[in-house]
This record gives C-alpha cells, structure tokens and sequence, in this order.
C-alpha cells in the first residue's frame, strides 16, 4: 500500500488504494481486509469486488446475488444471470454496474 502512496496524481493513488485492498482481500481469501478501506461505499464496492471475482465467476447460475452489498448492483447481478441463459443482448444495456460489463462481452458466458 506504500507503493500507491507514492503516486502524484491523488485520483491515481485512490484507484491504487481502492484495488490494493480488493486484490489482497482475494489472494488471501479473506472478505474483512476490506474492512480496512474505511468508509462504506468503499467497503462494500471492496466486497462486492472480491464477491463477483471470487464466486460469481466460478458459477454465475447458482451465485446469490442477495449476497452483494446494494440494492443496484443486487438488480445488475440478476440481470447478468438472465443474459447468461438468454443471451438477450438487450439485457447488457440495462446493466449499470461496471463489474458486471466483462460478462456481456465474454464467449465463455
């Protein structure tokens, strides 16, 4: 975390903040490293990060979406399960959160 310090531009040094917490709460398994942000909308966005990566990748069909922190991001979630089983394209434009973007696009879904 250090290292995002260093940055001079404060918008960079956020981001970097931001995804450090989210990269090390997924390598080590761990949802509470989060914690450490501070601030709720940054927790949770740190939690839904790690939620998404984690388990909504590995199996989107079954993955709770009640799970995820937001009344939004739960809808966002919901629709990406539709996509997944209808590929109705329409779908992906109603989708606001940008975690949920990747999976319009990719082949594998």
């Amino acid at each position: 975390i250090e290292v995002c310090q260093e940055a001079m531009d404060a918008e960079i040094k956020k981001q970097c903040a931001d995804g450090f917490y989210s990269q090390l709460a997924l390598k080590k398994n761990d949802l509470k490293i989060c914690d450490q942000l501070g601030g709720k909308d940054k927790v949770d966005s740190c939690y839904n990060t790690v939620l998404i990566v984690k388990d909504f990748t590995k199996d989107s069909v079954k993955f709770d979406c009640s799970v995820l922190r937001g009344k939004e991001i739960r809808k966002d979630c919901k629709k990406i399960q539709e996509f997944i089983k209808t590929r109705d394209g329409k779908i992906c434009a109603e989708v606001k959160n940008p975690l949920f973007s990747p999976f319009c696009f990719s082949v594998k879904f």
